[in-house]
């Protein structure tokens, strides 16, 4: 029998290296994004606290109302800014949280508790000036000023004990926005950079790949899906990470 030169399958192994290597640099951002979400996810607990980004004025008291009252109340308020805070474990039919930010800037507050069973929250601002909270019709008139009511829940899970309430507090007629932010500082911020900078690489990565390969020869929608869901994870995953390293750790 003839034999069959085989020459024509053969690959140089020039070649071979090469996809090897770009085989490589595929599954490697995919690698890093993934140890990065697990090192995250270390950090975070198993019942995730409730969270609340607020803008107020200083001066104005944030407050929470938590009911039934809980036992085991204690509250934090990580800041380098001045500030008044107050707790009460039973007023009447609720627990009381409340801080009043004496100067401009971001106030990071963390409530945690015990409840009893299943609980509900009402948060806000007392305020002498309810006008200058537009949007908000809410409000109600107390002993110690008007109650403007920005959130409020019911039937939550005795398993949620925390509540993490980030607070850009600035004075009247300051003007708040996207771009008023407070940056971590010293070695926090070398890690806040490092970290976002790996994320946005591997992002990046993934939808140019993902983008070529569709003009090639098209992606399958659940790829596009797994995209999706892969840049709002990374993008929490970021939030988290500046929570952290800006008012968490702290740092000068």
């Amino acid at each position: 029998m003839e034999r069959v030169n085989d020459s024509s399958f053969f690959i140089p192994r020039g070649w071979s290296n090469r996809r090897e290597v770009t085989r490589c640099a595929r599954g490697l951002p995919l690698l890093m994004s993934l140890a990065l979400l697990f090192a995250l996810s270390s950090i975070m607990p198993l019942h995730a606290p409730l969270s609340a980004d607020l803008e107020m004025l200083i001066g104005d008291i944030l407050t929470l109302y938590i009911s039934p009252p809980v036992e085991n109340l204690s509250a934090v308020c990580q800041t380098n800014k001045l500030f008044r805070m107050y707790l009460a474990v039973n007023e009447g039919s609720h627990s009381l949280v409340q801080v009043q930010p004496v100067s401009p800037g971001f106030y990071n507050i963390t409530a945690a508790f015990q409840p009893p069973a299943s609980w509900g929250y009402s948060l806000g601002v007392l305020t002498a000036d309810p006008d200058l909270y537009v949007g908000f019709r809410n409000a109600t008139y107390t002993r110690e000023g008007y109650f403007i009511e920005f959130l409020s829940g019911s039937n939550l899970s005795k398993e949620i004990n925390k509540f993490n309430i980030l607070v850009n507090a600035h004075t009247k007629g300051a003007e708040g926005g996207l771009f008023d932010f407070e940056l971590p500082k010293s070695i926090n911020a070398i890690f806040f950079v490092a970290a976002f900078a790996l994320i946005s690489y591997s992002n990046a990565f993934f939808i140019i790949s993902t983008y070529f390969q569709d003009k090639a020869g098209g992606v399958s929608r659940r790829r596009w899906i797994g995209l999706g869901i892969l840049v709002l994870v990374s993008a929490f995953a970021i939030y988290r990470i500046y929570i952290l390293t800006t008012f968490t750790l702290g740092g000068e």
